[in-house]
Order: C-alpha cells, then structure tokens, then sequence
C-alpha cells in the first residue's frame, strides 16, 4: 500500500445525467440552504466492468458493497454526518461508477430527505436513520449501469480523473474544507483491448506492459493522456485519495485469451496513479487498501 502526504487539490465529475449531485455548497437547512461554510465531501467511485449476473461478476460486487466495501463506508460516513450536527461543518457524499464513460449514481443528500434537510441521522431503527435507503437505492442503479454491456467491461479510471479535474468548480466551490476520494477499484484502466494501444486517441490497456510504459512515460512528462496537463490545482483544499482493492476472478476473462498475472500488474499501475495524484497535489494517497477502515474521521474537530 503506497502513502502519500505532501500538497492539495480540487476536483469534480461529469456526469451521466442519473441524477443530479448538489452545487458544491452542502445543504442542510430548510429548502437546501447551506448550513455551513465548512464543507467535508466524499468523492466515491465504484468498479463497474462486469455483469453481476454471472459468478465473476457477483464476486466483483460483493466485493464492492460487502463488508470491506461500500457497507462500511456509507454507516461511517451517515455517522460522520450525525456527530458533526451542531458543528460548523457539513458532510455530504457523491457516488460514480466507474467503467467505459464514469458517471454520477448520486449523492446522499438527493437519496436521502433527513440528509437534505438537516435532521439528525440516528442509529438503526429508527424511522429517519437513512443507512438503509441509501444503501438500496444506490445498489438499484449500480445495477442499472451493470446490465448495459455498452457500459461495462471497460474500466476508464482516466477518464474519470479528467472528469474530477475539469468538473472541479461545481463540486468545490467556497467553503470546502476537505475532499476525499475512495476508489472502490483495483484501478486497472483499460480503455482498449490488450494490443490496441493508441496514444493519441488516448486508448490504453495497463494489463500490458508495452501500453502500460506508454501511460507512465506520459505521466512522467507531466500530462494524463493523451492531453490533460498533471498540475496542483490549488493549496486551499485539503485533498485525499484511497483506493480498495476489488480481486479480480481466477482465470478471469481477458482480450487476447490470457488470464494477465494481476497481482504483479497492480504495483506498477498503483505507482502510475500513485504518480498522477502527486503530480495533482494530492495530500495523502493510500491505494490497493483491504478496506475502507480509517477512510473517514472518526472525531469531530471542532
């Protein structure tokens, strides 16, 4: 697992029109005022390049919602938002699938009225605790998105970083304090089949080694292929990224017929965005994470 901890950043997503995901000021008052100018938001993007229809395919989707997954993660982010209610801070999330065109699902203030309105989440069992709710729906969509084959098998992490990058102003506007990212992913981009590689249509498989030293070549030379300049985007925004490993299957599928030694792949493709982020001015980066554990602040601070 790589840790990183030097600069900062902003950013934001396109989206794929599911819903919208808020203006980047928090809600929490009355008709969707903003309740405070101190914005804890949490970025998260889930692998999305299977059919859950199928053995693999439910194993991948275990692996994201279960107990290491997006489970946790959503109890302690609904807990997160319960404990800072009388604070000067506001907490709201974002989730995105990330396959072939990475897109919004939604955000927890849309899926959740107690959220959008301010009320204090309770534990469970009670009628406005919305863990549950949000919990399904999001499942819902993320299973609408898997069952269009246009969409998945593909996995453009890329794609979705110049999303969170040209997008930023509309998720991180005045006020936000802190933005965390959490891929839910092994980020394995692949855009192209295993022999596809094209560098100026920015088409790039990282499951092979030639197209692989092509994409790290590029982000040496400071650019996200095939053109975006790799930049800090700003010292006001405390900015971190985490990633948590989704295995893929034994004998897993692949173009070309071969099954690719994913284990050994991981540590370059983890150094590949190990350095975008850096170059992005990331403050602290952990990627190929067991678990979500330690994502989210467990005290307020005041």
């Amino acid at each position: 697992m790589m840790t990183l901890r030097p600069c900062s950043a902003v950013l934001a997503i396109s989206l794929l029109g599911l819903t919208a995901c808020g203006d980047g000021r928090g809600t929490g008052g009355a008709g969707g005022a903003p309740r405070s100018n101190q914005i804890e938001r949490y970025v998260i993007f889930l692998q999305s390049d299977y059919a859950d229809t199928n053995p693999c395919g439910r194993q991948k989707f275990e692996a994201v919602w279960g107990p290491a997954g997006m489970q946790p993660l959503i109890q302690r982010i609904a807990e997160r938002y319960a404990a800072v209610q009388d604070s000067s801070l506001t907490v709201d999330a974002q989730v995105f699938t990330l396959n072939a065109n990475p897109g919004a699902l939604a955000s927890f203030t849309d899926l959740s009225p107690a959220w959008a309105d301010g009320r204090q989440l309770r534990m469970p069992s009670s009628r406005d605790y919305a863990i549950e709710d949000i919990t399904a729906e999001l499942q819902t969509r993320h299973r609408g998105v898997l069952a269009d084959a246009e969409q998945r098998n593909l996995q453009n992490v890329a794609r979705g970083v110049l999303a969170l990058v040209n997008g930023r102003s509309q998720f991180f506007g005045a006020g936000t304090r802190t933005v965390r990212v959490v891929f839910l992913s092994d980020m394995l981009h692949y855009n192209a089949g295993a022999r596809d590689t094209d560098v100026e249509r920015g088409r790039f498989n990282l499951a092979d080694e030639y197209s692989r030293d092509l994409f790290a070549h590029a982000v040496s030379e400071g650019t996200l292929p095939p053109s975006m300049p790799l930049t800090d985007l700003g010292p006001d925004i405390r900015f971190e990224v985490y990633s948590v490993r989704v295995p893929r299957c034994t004998n897993e599928p692949w173009s070309g017929g071969t099954t690719p030694d994913f284990p050994e792949i991981y540590g370059a493709v983890d150094q590949i965005w190990y350095d975008v982020f850096t170059r992005l001015g990331a403050d602290r980066v952990e990627l190929g994470r067991t678990s979500v554990d330690g994502i989210v602040p467990v005290h307020v601070r005041r």
